[in-house]
């Protein structure tokens, strides 16, 4: 029945499949013959303002016909909408290769040109531009943008006769040419012709009097001539032309919250933010968090969020909102939201990571970071926060990688390089830091944030000469800038300019009253002068000005401990914990005070709770090692220093300390020496690391290679206990007579010492008992 069925209908049923199949064909391949369907679908998006949608129907139209110019047009058009100059600038320029009379492709490509140039002093960037308006003109003789560029370009090469030849022309052949009036203008205001700038903007604005560019464009010199009644009439003009006008807009809110009129430049906002243009409606609510009223702020951020789900831009600025508040259950709810609909929302789970960095919950965000780097593994934000939780558990080398690896993605990525130009720094690596800083972005170098970062590196290579440049060149960009007084202070403290150093010091601390940092350095100046107690005195007068600072009591504790008032400094870092009970730094302080006293047991127990503390872990190793040493315990302090050299490599105490017990207890003296020689790279003049190599030596039984490093270590440091090293590595290498000298010489210094009883021992020995 079944079969008798099948052959009834199987002709009939396969003919129509061919036919189906042949349309479907057909439909196919007349939609991969025409790409410019994509193009056109590009357009009505661009219209709408969707133009990561016309990006992906543009790419769909290239990848079909990669030599449409006007496919490669449109694709810069949405580039630059979107705010990627870079990109929109390489697609027009393909767009006229492709095809040299695109009239409107060239004519968008001189008009980037031409604002460009505004911003750029590189003479060879401005020749190349000219060269490339030229070509433009070439192809299009009467493009009023080329024109325009070439004025400008002209003008900055140092030609501004032929620029202002240019830009007459261009107003010649289209006197409604609002960019080159706008020219024109910029190039008198620069030669201090106010009078023919304002004539030559007034003009363009009667020329095009339906123009809300022009108005506006008018009102901008206003404000620059500080016109302020001239401008906001300008502006009104501008908004009777276009009401909806939202550069106007925000130009006249500017005007009346500078004026004072803050009711009208608020009502202003609020009119700029019901705009249908997506980047002015926050406007109003950042206003509003800007004048403190952060409840509103929050509401109309929450209120833009639900309006529009699917932009992410609007569900950061809320979840932003959230951190600045502390608000973090509400972030949290926000971003859970978000990922409950989308588990793989790769902002949902950027902006969950940040929370979980902020509550100190480092695994989880590390998980959600290593969720979005599989959906997006050239997220440079992504490698930057997983630096964080690097950092914080102080694994310094993944972290700069994961730092190197963010600039990889995204050079311009700021805070990436800041933060590893400060680990490399910190971590004995200043030459590093200082070849990252200079490789930094043109845009970005003049940046007060970059030159302070790149101070700190010259700092850390005692380069003086240099830093006092750059710290006055600093100083130039950024008058009074309180973090380039301190460095300046700091650096008359280290070239022993005490009156200058003081001077600077006290300038930061008049305004920012609770900088430790500046503090701690003015005291210094005092002890420099051998006025001890006058050092104290002034921490303490500055802590009591400022009884509620955290960062002033501890640094009050800290200089009553090195004062030996320990009961004092006890009071003061209680002080500091009872504001911030989170204060590991301050428990660190209490535990070395506890050490001092011989009261290991209370040391090791404080340190056991902040070493849960992440990032504290190798501070708190380095601590107990030194503990367990001072108890008389070396092979108990072996496993914290190594513990510390694993995860700060370049840790030169930890270095040290570790390679002289190993040398001094033990039998592992290759390592020994390994780890002293590494001690040696970081620091070639340290007395102390060379006297732990000659220790090394000496405990191998190579005593003339012994003898030739404690003479370095002598000659750099004249200690007791090194005198005894070098005493006994004479005697063995046979030199009795240098070996008693030296012994003599140690004894007078500290008789007492452990090493004085064996070096004693050995002169007996070889000596016959004589």
């Amino acid at each position: 029945m079944t079969l008798v069925s099948l052959s009834r209908y199987a002709r009939p049923l396969m003919f129509l499949i061919l036919i189906i199949s042949s349309s479907l064909i057909m439909i196919s391949c007349q939609s991969r013959s025409s790409p410019q369907r994509y193009v056109d679908r590009a357009k009505t998006l661009i219209e709408k303002k969707q133009y990561d949608r016309a990006l992906l129907e543009l790419k769909n139209a290239i990848k079909l016909n990669p030599t449409s110019a006007e496919a490669y047009y449109q694709a810069g058009l949405a580039y630059l909408a979107l705010g990627d100059y870079r990109m929109g600038y390489q697609t027009l320029l393909k767009a006229t290769e492709l095809d040299p009379k695109h009239v409107s492709a060239q004519n968008k490509l001189a008009e980037i040109i031409g604002s460009s140039v505004i911003n750029t002093q590189d003479p060879q960037a401005l020749q190349e531009a000219e060269q490339r308006v030229q070509s433009v003109l070439a192809n299009v003789p009467d493009s009023g943008e080329a024109l325009n560029a070439l004025g400008l370009t002209e003008y900055f090469l140092g030609k501004p006769e032929d620029a202002i030849k240019h830009l007459e022309t261009a107003l010649e052949k289209s006197p409604q040419n609002l960019q080159a009036s706008r020219s024109l203008a910029i190039i008198k205001i620069r030669q201090k012709d106010f009078t023919g700038a304002e004539q030559s903007l007034k003009k363009a604005a009667a020329d095009s009097p339906k123009s809300a560019d022009a108005q506006l464009a008018l009102a901008e010199f206003f404000v620059m001539a500080q016109r302020p009644a001239d401008a906001e009439a300008a502006y009104r003009q501008a908004l009777s032309v276009d009401p909806k006008y939202g550069l106007a807009l925000l130009g006249l809110a500017r005007l009346q919250i500078t004026l004072g009129k803050k009711d009208e430049g608020e009502k202003t906002l609020v009119l700029l933010s019901a705009l249908s243009d997506k980047e002015y409606k926050p406007l109003h609510a950042m206003y509003l968090f800007g004048q403190g009223r952060q409840e509103e702020a929050i509401k109309e951020l929450e209120k833009l969020a639900a309006d529009a789900p699917k932009d992410r831009e609007a569900f950061t600025r809320l979840v932003s909102a959230y951190f600045l508040t502390k608000r973090f259950p509400e972030a949290e709810l926000a971003v859970n939201a978000a990922l409950k609909t989308n588990a793989k929302d790769v902002t949902a789970l950027l902006e969950r990571s940040k929370l979980y960095l902020v509550t100190a919950k480092f695994s989880e965000a590390e998980t959600d970071l290593n969720q979005v780097l599989k959906s997006d593994p050239n997220s440079a934000i992504a490698y930057y926060l997983l630096s964080k939780v690097s950092l914080v558990r102080g694994n310094q080398l993944p972290g700069r990688q994961q730092l190197s690896k963010a600039l990889d993605f995204d050079p311009d990525l700021l805070a990436a390089r800041l933060d590893l130009a400060r680990s490399l720094t910190a971590g004995g690596a200043a030459k590093s830091a200082l070849d990252l800083l200079d490789e930094t972005p043109e845009s970005q170098k003049n940046l007060l944030p970059v030159i302070v970062e790149r101070d700190q590196a010259l700092f850390g290579l005692r380069n003086h000469v240099e830093l006092r440049k750059t710290i006055n060149r600093g100083l130039e960009l950024y008058k009074d800038a309180p973090d380039l007084v301190l460095q300046d202070g700091v650096l008359r403290f280290e070239t022993k300019d005490i009156a200058g150093a003081r001077k600077s010091l006290e300038q930061v601390l008049a305004v920012r009253p609770e900088d430790g940092v500046a503090l701690d350095a003015l005291a210094k100046t005092y002890v420099f002068q051998k006025q001890p107690d006058l050092a104290l005195r002034t921490v303490e007068q500055y802590a009591a000005r400022r009884p509620n600072s955290v960062s002033l009591q501890n640094l009050l504790g800290n200089w009553l401990a090195l004062n030996k008032r320990h009961d004092d400094a006890r009071r003061a870092y209680a002080a500091a914990l009872a504001m911030d009970p989170s204060l590991a730094g301050t428990r660190m302080s209490l535990a070395l005070l506890d050490a001092q006293e011989g009261k290991l047991d209370s040391a090791r127990q404080t340190l056991a709770v902040v070493a849960q503390t992440p990032g504290m872990q190798a501070r708190v190793e380095m601590t107990l090692g030194m503990i367990e040493e001072k108890a008389g315990s070396p092979s108990a302090a072996i496993p914290h220093y190594r513990k510390v050299v694993e995860a700060e490599p370049n840790n030169l105490r930890a270095l040290n300390n570790l390679a002289y017990l190993l040398a001094d207890g033990t039998d592992q003296l290759d390592e020994a020496l390994k780890f002293a020689q590494q001690a040696k790279e970081l620091d070639p003049n340290s007395g102390i690391v060379e006297d732990t190599i000659g220790w090394a030596y000496y405990r191998k039984g190579l005593f003339d290679s012994a003898v030739s490093h404690l003479q370095n270590a002598v000659a750099k440091e004249p200690g007791a206990v090194l005198k005894y090293h070098l005493a006994m590595a004479y005697l063995k290498a046979g030199d009795r007579q240098r070996g008693r000298q030296v012994l003599d010489q140690a004894r007078r210094l500290d008789p007492r010492l452990p090493e004085a009883a064996a070096a004693s021992q050995l002169m007996t020995s070889v000596s016959g008992g004589n």
